[in-house]
């Protein structure tokens, strides 16, 4: 969620636990510091306004 000036105000990672045709039928809210500040910074530089959704893929 960002500000009317594209200012990042919270991110809330999850993660998928069940999909159906790649969509999340079933997730769970996790606190993961490096996604949380990874997608403030895409939010900040594409400048997004209002809610969004970015997926990412972590691996090891």
């Amino acid at each position: 969620m960002s500000d009317l000036e594209g200012n990042p105000i919270i991110s809330v990672p999850r993660v998928r636990l069940q999909t159906k045709s790649g969509i999340s039928t079933n997730g769970k809210i996790i606190l993961d510091k490096e996604l949380i500040e990874e997608s403030m910074k895409i939010v900040k530089k594409l400048k997004i306004i209002g809610p969004s959704c970015i997926q990412m893929k972590k691996t090891s």
